[in-house]
């Protein structure tokens, strides 16, 4: 093989005709591809979700600081929250799967027939029963759609809508969302317990307070950090750069904060590139000191956030190979010849989708090993 992503490879012949660049592209798309094949879509998006955690500690430390130099304790912050609970739904729905970028045709007889099945349910027919019958939401026909209780922010914001104006036993119109129409019944609706709670409303009162909406970036560095000698230089992996009694930054720390950054700036950490290289471990620093400082004071980003944070972090991923003929649990042995396809597929809805699989080549390049023998520009993973 002259070119290949672990073990997936592309003879000369097949890559006849293509640059330097387009080869690139290719090995990006194919893992790409095997990324959704082998469902490591969370493990390749980790670094991203790393930098939306720290975020979101470092706003919770900051708003609990700004709260408690204003007197604004327990008894005002559940005041408040009993003025306007949080509800967890019970929802049990229906789909038509169909992608707005799917043709006009295609979107009118997919939203007919969810419409039909509305229809159905109105005239009487058990819920439950055409849900399992119509549906095409994986699993819906054993489920017969019923979903866990979400609340808001478990679903994207046009089903919560939906969701949240039903009374209990009612039945919505038909809900367009990014992937298709639905039709949905409100099954339960429950308040959340304020402890659970408690870090929205935390929050939402420190906002409107006057909290800035600040990132991680913004935090204050570890004052008593010691820094290696090679700090500056070394690409061993486990290399400790800089250690202090609450946290350390390790060399692979920089490389995840570089992949998360982009590809353009993974592109420069890779080739050496002295500035680059301290801007990342400034901000590996930072997101490091922020977690130690929230694990001391006993803050975590919430189970309820961290869900809906991962889950529209992998949906986002995937859904790029919609456009692109690749979808998740897709034959492992189908890859090459999806990615091939990917590669020359023509349309501005198959370019954009390239171009943003290109983006994350930092975070395909850290799970996967690119191997081009034939080509001197292209370092091989795993180097800076």
């Amino acid at each position: 093989m002259v070119l290949s992503v672990d073990d997936v490879g592309f003879t000369a012949e097949q890559l006849v005709g293509l640059s330097e660049s387009r080869r690139a592209l290719l090995q990006e798309l194919t893992a790409y591809g095997l990324t959704l094949a082998e469902g490591r879509t969370a493990e390749v998006v980790a670094p991203l979700l790393d930098v939306a955690v720290a975020d979101r500690l470092h706003l919770r430390l900051e708003a609990e600081r700004l709260l408690a130099e204003r007197g604004i304790g327990d008894d005002a912050l559940r005041a408040r929250y009993l003025a306007a609970p949080e509800y967890e739904l019970t929802v049990r729905h229906l789909i038509v799967m169909s992608a707005r970028y799917e043709s006009d045709a295609q979107r009118t007889a997919a939203r007919d027939k969810a419409t039909r099945a509305l229809e159905r349910i109105r005239a009487g027919e058990p819920f439950p029963d055409v849900a399992a019958e119509v549906s095409e939401e994986p699993g819906a026909e054993g489920r017969q759609g019923l979903l866990t209780p979400g609340r808001e922010g478990a679903w994207v914001d046009e089903f919560w809508s939906a969701a949240s104006a039903l009374e209990i036993g009612g039945i919505s119109d038909v809900v367009e969302t990014q992937y298709g129409f639905h039709v949905l019944r409100l099954e339960g609706r429950e308040v959340v317990a304020f402890d659970e709670a408690r870090p929205e409303v935390v929050l939402a009162t420190a906002r409107a307070a006057g909290l800035r909406n600040e990132t991680h970036a913004d935090a204050p560095r570890p004052e008593n950090a010691t820094f290696s000698p090679d700090a500056r230089t070394t690409t061993d992996p486990g290399a400790v750069l800089a250690e202090w009694d609450a946290g350390r930054v390790t060399w692979s720390d920089v490389r995840r904060r570089a992949a998360a950054e982009g590809g353009a700036t993974w592109d420069r950490l890779r080739a050496g590139d002295a500035t680059t290289r301290s801007a990342m471990f400034d901000l590996a620093l930072a997101e490091q000191a922020v977690r130690g400082r929230a694990e001391a004071a006993g803050i975590a980003p919430g189970a309820a956030w961290l869900e809906g944070r991962t889950r529209d972090l992998v949906e986002g991923f995937e859904r790029e190979g919609a456009l692109l003929g690749m979808v998740p649990g897709m034959p492992r042995s189908t890859v090459a010849d999806a990615a091939l396809a990917a590669l020359g597929a023509s349309g501005q809805n198959a370019q954009l989708a390239r171009d943003r699989v290109h983006g994350w080549r930092g975070l395909l390049d850290r799970v996967y090993d690119y191997s081009q023998p034939n080509s001197e520009e292209t370092p091989p993973a795993g180097q800076p």
